[in-house]
């Protein structure tokens, strides 16, 4: 099983398990990341007059961190599945996600997270442990810092822990249409493609995500090591469930292969 693809599952996991909850506040697996972005920035923006409370939101981002997050009472559950390179032993693996929330939208909110990664190994032989203090920045934009992979066991012990900033914004096109720009820094993760994790270099990761309607985005996320590709829906406008597929490392920067990734996220609020 190749440890960097288990690793991204997880993270494409995260980014996509989507918050929900009063328009009144609006993703990665091991770093799948989305969730509280939808809250404050999205939700509650794509909300019009005479349309029920939307109780989730397509992704705006597919492999990197955003500058959302969860505050109390929320939890989030993410299962995602790749496609491995052809020099793997193995054509399909899987990652298992869990993030919950601490703080007030007031002040500062804390989520947590815990990842499992290579599902075909065993659930739960292996993982890791995520969180990030993240702060909203009046009702359409979020900063956040945070850590990945750290307090790892199994396979996962192979990976070092990644540490990251990264601002989010929702803007405006003409027409109305909501555009989130996602941009950060971050180490070993999100290093260059060009640079080992040994180099222990910072590297620039960000993305974009185009909201077509209440129900479907485009996403274009680079993570620093590949550029990834996908589109975010949300199956049944009545339950909290986004679904997030398309291709990662699509410049083939690492392992020389592109491949298919999809993910399912289901929130609860308290």
């Amino acid at each position: 099983m190749n440890l960097m693809n288990s690793l991204r599952y997880c993270a494409i996991a995260v980014a996509c398990v989507m918050p929900v909850t009063v328009l009144a506040v609006p993703i990665t697996v091991d770093q799948l990341q989305l969730s509280e972005e939808q809250k404050i920035a999205l939700l509650r923006q794509l909300q019009a007059p005479g349309i029920a409370t939307l109780v989730a939101a397509p992704g705006i981002a597919f492999g990197s961190p955003v500058g959302f997050g969860q505050f109390l009472g929320e939890l989030s559950f993410g299962l995602a599945g790749e496609t491995l390179p052809r020099s793997s032993d193995k054509s399909l693996d899987g990652s298992f996600a869990a993030t919950a929330g601490l703080g007030t939208v007031k002040t500062v909110g804390l989520e947590v997270g815990l990842n499992v990664i290579s599902l075909t190994e065993g659930f739960g032989d292996s993982g890791s442990f995520s969180a990030k203090l993240h702060k909203l920045i009046g009702r359409s934009s979020s900063i956040s810092i945070g850590s990945e992979s750290f307090g790892p066991w199994g396979l996962a012990k192979q990976r070092d822990a990644s540490l990251y900033g990264v601002v989010t914004h929702i803007a405006r096109l003409p027409g109305n249409m909501p555009l989130a720009v996602n941009l950060g820094v971050g180490n070993n993760r999100f290093r260059d493609a060009n640079q080992t994790v040994e180099d222990n270099k910072i590297g620039v990761f960000g993305g974009l995500a185009l909201v077509l309607n209440t129900r479907t985005s485009l996403i274009v996320d680079y993570t620093g090591v590949g550029l990834n590709l996908g589109v975010s829906v949300v199956p049944l406008p009545q339950l909290p469930v986004t679904a997030t597929l398309g291709v990662i490392n699509v410049t083939e920067q690492e392992d020389n292969s592109a491949e298919f990734s999809a993910a399912v996220g289901y929130r609860v609020a308290f």
